[in-house]
């Protein structure tokens, strides 16, 4: 662990004269995947957070000097450098909300500074965006940034403090990926719509400040943000419906216990499924806490509903919450807050 500390500190010249692979790269790729181990993590961050201060700041002077050029080279060393300290600070994010123990160490001045790294970061995914392809180097680069902003968010107190000013980029990453899935491979697109998703979701759980910014967003030259979600809402349930129903009936075994047989590898068709599933959930989850913000907006989303209420996005919800507790994934507070949401819906469903 000191052999990679002593590392991180090589050869700590002016960033932009990086012009080769070195070992502090190589140090923070290895840590990089070392911190998704939480025991590792720990003695990073009551050890080493110094190193781990450094390594913000650097990642804050790489993105200022790389991202601000005209000329964007992600593939270059000081390009795979900044996807790895961006990779690193979405693991060391991924913590406990109850004990966010990152968050507590750094501080709320290198918290912030962090923060304005990743808005830039997105804000150049929106730029590089404009062109009909966008590179795979910058669509991991702006997965790390979600990720990071997921995890920050995750945190109800610093997501309402910190989250209300880039909701309107998140927004805007989320539509352009939705409208530019034939520019994107399918699994990046796919990724960054639902990170996307989750940054809003937490920041909207956490603030109504931050459901009075996103209710103000708009898409480029089209409809308001609710407007939009009910229409990826709708569209996505009817797709996910359809396709389950093309799926079994293309697949003789759907419903056989396949005994006997090799575990078939999903196919293309059911992966869409399943997309469309999650961005139906999603999409629910955050119309849901728009809704509770106040009795005007609820109605504005009952009556923009095919069905003139909640009774699809209830049914949805429900699916939601048995498959992620079969899972094992949700926590009692979130899933005390999807009950609470779906019982209000029931109420604004009442005659």
């Amino acid at each position: 662990l000191q052999s990679l500390m002593n590392l991180l500190e090589w050869d700590r010249l002016d960033v932009s004269e990086l012009k080769q692979i070195n070992p502090a790269i190589l140090a923070t790729r290895a840590l990089s995947h070392a911190l998704t181990n939480d025991v590792f993590k720990e003695t990073i961050i009551e050890q080493h957070i110094d190193c781990v201060k450094s390594s913000l700041s650097m990642l804050s002077s790489i993105q200022a000097d790389l991202l601000d050029s005209s000329d964007v080279k992600l593939d270059s060393p000081l390009g795979t450098h900044l996807q790895y300290l961006v990779s690193m600070v979405a693991n060391l994010t991924h913590e406990d909300s109850s004990d966010p123990i990152f968050i507590a160490a750094v501080g709320k001045d290198s918290m912030k500074h962090l923060l304005d790294s990743i808005k830039s970061i997105l804000e150049a995914y929106v730029r590089e965006e404009q062109h009909p392809q966008p590179s795979a180097a910058v669509s991991r680069l702006v997965m790390g940034a979600l990720k990071s902003l997921v995890n920050i968010t995750n945190n109800q107190e610093e997501g309402s403090s910190v989250s209300s000013g880039l909701l309107p980029c998140v927004f805007k990453i989320m539509t352009k990926s939705l409208k530019c899935k034939s520019g994107l491979d399918s699994s990046a697109a796919f990724d960054i719509v639902t990170l996307s998703l989750g940054v809003l979701i937490n920041s909207c759980e956490s603030s109504s400040e931050c459901c009075s910014v996103l209710g103000e967003c708009r898409v480029e030259g089209g409809s308001d943000a609710i407007t939009y979600l009910i229409s990826i809402f709708e569209e996505n349930r009817t797709a996910s419906a359809s396709k389950a129903v093309e799926t079994v009936d293309d697949d003789p075994d759907a419903h056989t216990d396949g005994c006997g047989k090799e575990e078939k590898e999903e196919s293309p068709r059911e992966t869409k499924v399943l997309e469309s599933q999650a961005i139906a959930s999603y999409s629910a989850m955050l119309l849901g806490f728009l809704a509770q913000t106040s009795k005007q907006i609820a109605k504005s989303i009952q009556s923009g509903l095919k069905s003139k209420d909640f009774s699809g996005v209830i049914d949805v919800l429900k699916d939601f919450i048995v498959l992620q507790c079969r899972a094992n994934m949700l926590t009692k507070d979130s899933l005390k807050s999807l009950v609470q949401m779906v019982d209000f819906m029931k109420k604004c469903d009442a005659p």
